[in-house]
């Protein structure tokens, strides 16, 4: 698909326009469109306020803008945002009332009443707990129709084993990066003493100027900001609407009015399955079988894919990156295009994604498992191929094709990404006995040593002893010989 772009026009055109023919230029020409949405694509072509959010975000500074738009509509896609809706949500979410809508401020901006004390820190569901609020301030987004929205954190009641310093990150990377002016205020309600410590970690976080969104507020100060009628008693004000969650059923009615969700839906789980392959002249397309082996698998006889069945990434380390490599080799005729996808693009990146292979030749693909990421049970990629009969096509011709093709003219496989399994480690208690056998061989040597020694000065001694017995016993023979001349001349020598 080419992009549609306005023309430039004249020198007093408006600074917004000028953003969006710079981004769509940019698209034209890379032909990157699948670093995008198409609703986010179609958003840049047709909002004028989305497009000038973001000049007012940046302050009038057109460079920064367009970085900016650039960066957050790459975010979205990685993130995965037009898949976060409430049938994608877990229920314990809505019901922990820690995070909800709730009237508007003064300035009539929507508010997010966040209740820091009903928050827990689990690692674990970290990735969901941010897809939780995405959801709220998308559904803002969409109430406002691009407006402003405030953040309520009430801190009452909250203490360190509450404090969630990567999610209050994220969330003001959100509004900083990701949701051009859309943050109106952070109000941090009640913050005890001692959170204060975090908030100095906090506000090395922001430029200068964001700093000057968030207040710290108190009972007698939060309704210069909010209307006593907007909030609730406990704050100080008078109403006394409670949020309701959404009940089970809700969430089922929301599944079943078909919100979008990440699936490969084209693809049957199988790993071995008939497929259609597209022909030449666009004849209906020939039945053709999956062919899986211990080293490889052949999808419709044109594309064969190494590794077969799944991608092994290594533990992560610092000193190392962590990638895999997936071989596609042509085994048809023609010129054969493949496509590559995950359902997790968040975790993943993929070079090249798009390309062209030749008949015979070969094509390595490069997948890299980002820092801070674990291959996750339902992490897939999926690899496509059709043959096609001009292998010149350039990339944004290849992506007009692929999305005209239909999926049943189409063959592809999924590989499952999985971490590779660890060298089998050592029993605890055979290492031990194992390390204590060690320190008591060393030992032994340390005492043969030592005895070596003791052996040694023990002879030296008795030697020395033995010495001093044969003089002592020649100097008194001598004597007892000599009785009549040795001692009268001992007595004269001496006391004579």
């Amino acid at each position: 698909m080419v992009v549609p772009v306005d023309l430039p026009g004249s020198t007093d055109q408006e600074l917004y326009i000028q953003l969006r023919n710079s981004f769509l230029d940019n698209l034209n020409s890379n032909g990157n469109y699948d670093d995008y949405e198409e609703a986010d694509i179609e958003r840049i072509r047709t909002d004028d306020k989305y497009c000038n959010r973001f000049i007012l975000h940046k302050k009038g500074k057109f460079e920064e803008a367009l970085e900016m738009m650039d960066e957050a509509l790459r975010w979205r896609k990685s993130f995965g945002v037009k898949d976060v809706s409430m049938a994608t949500l877990p229920l314990e979410f809505f019901e922990a009332k820690a995070v909800f809508p709730y009237n508007k401020d003064k300035e009539g901006n929507p508010i997010i009443m966040i209740l820091v004390r009903y928050h827990k820190k689990a690692p674990e569901f970290a990735k969901e707990l941010r897809r939780f609020v995405i959801y709220w301030v998308e559904l803002m987004e969409e109430q406002t129709k691009g407006g402003q929205m405030t953040v309520i954190m009430s801190c009452v009641g909250a203490g360190l084993s509450n404090l969630d310093l990567d999610l209050i990150k994220f969330l003001i990377t959100l509004f900083r990066s990701y949701y051009p002016d859309s943050l109106a205020h952070i109000l941090i309600y009640e913050m005890p003493w001692i959170l204060h410590p975090a908030w100095k970690i906090i506000k090395a976080w922001l430029p200068e100027d964001f700093v000057d969104k968030i207040k710290f507020i108190k009972k007698d100060s939060i309704q210069d900001y909010v209307n006593a009628d907007n909030l609730p008693v406990d704050m100080g004000g008078t109403n006394t609407t409670e949020y309701q969650p959404p009940t089970q059923e809700d969430l089922n009615n929301a599944k079943n009015a078909n919100e979008k969700r990440v699936h490969f839906s084209h693809n049957p789980e199988s790993l071995c399955y008939t497929k259609g392959i597209a022909t030449e002249n666009g004849s209906p397309p020939k039945p053709s079988q999956v062919v899986i082996t211990d080293d490889y698998t052949v999808i419709g006889g044109i594309l064969k894919i190494s590794p077969a069945t799944h991608l092994l990434f290594n533990k992560p380390s610092d000193d190392a990156t962590n990638d895999v490599v997936i071989k596609l080799s042509c085994m048809s005729e023609k010129a054969v295009s493949f496509k590559v996808k995950t359902n997790n693009i968040q975790s993943y990146r993929v070079k090249p994604s798009l390309g062209t292979i030749q008949p015979g030749n070969s094509i390595d693909i490069s997948v890299v498992l980002l820092p801070g990421y674990l291959p996750q049970p339902s992490d897939k990629f999926l690899i496509m191929a059709m043959e096609i009969s001009d292998p010149t096509l350039s990339t944004p011709n290849l992506n007009i094709l692929w999305k005209s093709t239909s999926t049943d003219m189409i063959a592809d496989h999924k590989l499952k990404c999985v971490l590779k399994p660890e060298e089998p480690q050592e029993p605890e208690l055979e290492k031990s006995l194992k390390n204590l056998n060690m320190v008591l061989t060393n030992l032994e040597t340390k005492l043969q040593a030592l005895d070596a020694k003791q052996t040694s000065i023990i002879f030296r001694q008795t030697l020395q002893l033995c010495l001093t017995v044969f003089l002592v016993m020649m100097f008194l023979g001598h004597a007892f010989l000599h009785t009549d001349t040795f001692w009268p001349a001992v007595f004269d020598k001496y006391f004579g």
